[in-house]
């Protein structure tokens, strides 16, 4: 996470990574194909838009 906040891309890449999972879970919505049929996948908006959230914390992340 030191790394990470300092800016290093491999560490970055290793945390989010870690939190794919989370993000993803967090992303899941209710989607409908072409024939009208619902079910659920990752909403690739949202899940950006998270990882960009998360990328934003670690870099403003300050350890004492």
């Amino acid at each position: 996470m030191l790394a990470a906040s300092k800016g290093d891309p491999n560490a970055m890449k290793i945390v989010l990574q870690h939190f794919s999972g989370y993000i993803a879970s967090l992303s899941m919505r209710k989607l409908y194909d072409e024939r009208g049929n619902v079910y659920f996948g990752v909403d690739e908006e949202i899940r950006e838009r998270l990882q960009a959230k998360l990328m934003r914390a670690i870099l403003t992340f300050r350890a004492e």
